[in-house]
């Protein structure tokens, strides 16, 4: 009996110790990444810093003798690679899709967390606040399970918190100050706002 309460509330303690860091942390170190979604344009700008990087969402992998896929170059550079020289690499694109802003969401995870990673110092990364923005195939608004699917693809990338934006291009400015237009564009809210 009190083996299983002590159990029960160090865990509960652990977890509000950790909530608590994670506000901190988010409150006085803010990461905040705007990602611009586009079929054969992927933009990732790291806010806080003005560092984008931008290039074409692809990534060439060659798959291994047992079956195990191998990321060996990714955006342009994955392009300049002629699989036809090489039959065990495949050029993908986790964003070219005729009726989705996401074809393959393992594909689409692996391109996106390669490209945060040009635009992050991994010694100072603390989980950033990630808005994600498709561009294009958006025609009628996302349907609910597009915007579960970039809400997703934001938290496997190690987001502390992320949104969906539909609309206009956002500036620098108005992310910093969390200010988004009231019109012009429709706000999706992330895993920790409801």
């Amino acid at each position: 009996m009190i083996a299983g309460s002590f159990t029960a509330e160090s865990a509960e303690i652990a977890e509000n110790k950790l909530v608590i860091i994670d506000w901190l942390i988010g409150r006085f170190f803010k990461n905040t990444i705007y990602v611009k979604i586009k079929a054969d344009l992927l933009s990732v700008t790291l806010v806080e810093e003005n560092h984008t990087f931008e290039d074409k969402p692809l990534l060439a992998v060659r798959i291994g003798s047992k079956g195990k896929g191998t990321i060996i170059a990714a955006g342009s550079e994955a392009e300049m690679i002629d699989p036809a020289i090489d039959d065990s690499v495949k050029i993908h694109n986790g964003f070219d899709h005729p009726r989705s802003c996401i074809r393959d969401f393992e594909i689409a995870s692996a391109t996106l967390r390669y490209f945060i990673r040009r635009v992050i110092n991994r010694k100072a990364f603390v989980r950033p606040i990630i808005i994600m923005h498709p561009l294009e195939k958006i025609e009628g608004g996302l349907t609910e399970i597009e915007h579960r699917a970039l809400r997703d693809l934001a938290e496997l990338v190690g987001a502390r918190d992320s949104f969906v934006w539909t609309g206009r291009v956002l500036d620098i400015q108005e992310i910093a100050e969390s200010r988004f237009p009231e019109t012009g564009g429709k706000l999706g809210w992330g895993k920790n706002t409801t």
